[in-house]
């Protein structure tokens, strides 16, 4: 007796749909994940930024190393979650081959085995349009925003 998957049963066909299903909702959960991560990230930069450039405040060289290290934190925390979302896509991807070349077996229902998430997979992930230009443009706000405080800063030290 073969473990092979018949592909015209119709009952097999329903989990292997419901396998499918319960992939693309991890996918969406991942995708879900890294976005709250950005509106987060996005919120504490915002106000840090919004806090450094404060006319009324004295300026503070630690909350702009701070936020620098927390940029590294939020965008290592994305790309973990989008290196997540490209194994499970890549997990989906094997599945419907499989299905498509009529070589399904019952090991492969409900497999949800992923490889490894390595520092290699992260460092690829970090690299995607996406982080670059998220991260890079509140990095591009915080080198301008500690450019202009040091200025004003220099002008209120050579007035004094």
């Amino acid at each position: 007796m073969s473990n092979k998957i018949d592909l015209k049963d119709p009952i097999l066909n329903e989990h292997i749909g419901l396998h499918l299903q319960f992939i693309q909702n991890i996918i969406t959960r991942m995708n879900t994940n890294s976005f709250q991560i950005k509106v987060v990230a996005g919120t504490i930069i915002g106000a840090f930024i919004a806090f450094m450039f404060d006319k009324g405040k004295e300026f503070e060289p630690y909350a702009s190393i701070a936020l620098f290290f927390l940029m590294g934190f939020f965008g290592c925390l994305d790309a973990y979650f989008l290196s997540l979302e490209r194994k499970f896509r890549d997990l989906y991807e094997k599945i419907t081959n499989k299905i498509r070349t009529d070589d399904m077996y019952m090991k492969d229902l409900y497999d949800m085995t992923i490889k490894e998430v390595t520092k290699k997979d992260i460092a690829s992930a970090a690299k995607s349009i996406s982080l670059i230009c998220f991260y890079g443009a509140f990095l591009f706000l915080l080198i301008v925003t500690f450019i202009l405080k040091m200025g004003c800063m220099q002008k209120i030290i050579s007035i004094a």
